[in-house]
């Protein structure tokens, strides 16, 4: 769903203004909100011993990354167009989220 709406705020000429706030409002809620599960798992994921610098580390590493993706873009924006570069990369980090969520360990039944 975000991509398409990622794809329609770059490819689709003449939305109006607020068509193109609303958007971009629902955007941001469907790409953010998973940080708040996120964020919490990382936390709770490591023992109470060492639970600050795992979240620490954890919380760092994976926004290193991330934080390339103009060159990401850049490089994408060679083979495919510009406008699609961010949908492919958005895409990407969706599927690479769920591959780790469901490698991670269960930790529902676990004494940390």
């Amino acid at each position: 769903m975000a991509t398409t709406i990622l794809y329609v705020l770059a490819n689709v000429p003449g939305l109006s203004p607020a068509g193109i706030t609303l958007l971009v409002c629902v955007l941001a809620v469907l790409v953010t909100s998973p940080w708040g599960v996120i964020v919490t798992y990382i936390n709770e994921r490591f023992a109470t011993d060492v639970r600050a610098t795992g979240f620490g580390v954890g919380f760092s590493l994976s926004v290193i990354i991330p934080s390339f993706y103009a060159f990401y873009l850049t490089w994408l924006s060679a083979w495919i167009p510009a406008g699609i570069a961010p949908v492919v990369l958005l895409c990407l980090g969706g599927l690479l989220g769920t591959v780790g969520a469901l490698m991670g360990p269960e930790t529902r039944d676990v004494d940390l």
